[in-house]
């Protein structure tokens, strides 16, 4: 994956490819083929699927964000508080260490 190039991949990879290169993870996607899927367990009436837009999804899935934009700012500090939690409960200090070092918890 090193030199590979990011349009070549899917997009599975290509989320991969940048939480490793961006020392990231991203925790949620809006994507066409992802809602074709899902959303055929919706009643859109009579809309079919098959003839939306991609101009449409995206208006939709910019709809979708924007409109949750508040939802979204504490879901982003509810994850803070758990990575925060996490470093706090995972790591003691270690007696060998006079500098105030700490060890990973054995899992």
């Amino acid at each position: 994956m090193k030199n590979r190039n990011i349009d070549e991949m899917d997009l599975h990879q290509a989320v991969r490819y940048l939480e490793k290169k961006h020392n990231c993870v991203i925790y949620g996607v809006l994507d066409m083929e992802s809602l074709d899927q899902d959303l055929s367990f919706h009643d859109l009436g009579v809309r079919n699927l098959g003839k939306i837009s991609r101009q449409e999804y995206m208006d939709a899935m910019e709809y979708a964000v924007d409109a949750h934009a508040d939802v979204n700012a504490q879901e982003y500090l509810y994850m803070v508080g758990m990575v925060a939690d996490y470093l706090i409960h995972s790591h003691t200090p270690n007696p060998m260490n006079h500098l105030g070092g700490y060890s990973s918890k054995p899992k």
